[in-house]
């Protein structure tokens, strides 16, 4: 069986996996579908996904509103640190869509962090973003 390749773009990692979303060391804790959203986003990246293709990728068979995926785009920007003004991930193009803006690279293991590199900081994407507060269950936390 082939391993599932790792996607990464910034300093995140998506393993395609329950646990998928790291940043560095440190797992990121999103909800199955807001992960669900995410991967699809990060596959098909550079391109518009319109909602309704989100809809009926990740909630086949059911209806649910827009309003649903939007609470899911909140809840991964919110790990990512992004800003929908200003996005560095996730570009919303308005009533129609999302399209992942980030360079995404794929490899079989995470790469390696540089010895210089020391422990991760919070990361805040623009200064209006807000910052993840320690104990949140959408924070980034150690294997």
């Amino acid at each position: 069986m082939r391993p599932v390749p790792t996607l990464h773009f910034g300093p995140f990692s998506l393993d395609g996996t329950e646990d998928g979303l790291w940043r560095g060391s440190q797992r990121c804790k999103l909800k199955a579908k807001a992960g669900a959203v995410l991967h699809y986003l990060v596959t098909h990246p550079e391109r518009l996904v319109r909602k309704t293709e989100l809809l009926a990728a990740i909630w086949p068979d059911v209806h649910v509103t827009d309003w649903v995926l939007t609470t899911c785009i909140r809840e991964i920007r919110h790990v990512l640190g992004d800003v929908a003004t200003t996005p560095r991930y996730i570009e919303t193009v308005h009533r129609q869509g999302y399209r992942f803006i980030a360079p995404v690279t794929v490899a079989d293991a995470p790469p390696s962090l540089p010895p210089s590199e020391g422990p991760l900081q919070p990361l805040r994407a623009h200064p209006l973003a807000p910052a993840v507060p320690q104990g949140s269950a959408h924070a980034c936390r150690s294997r």
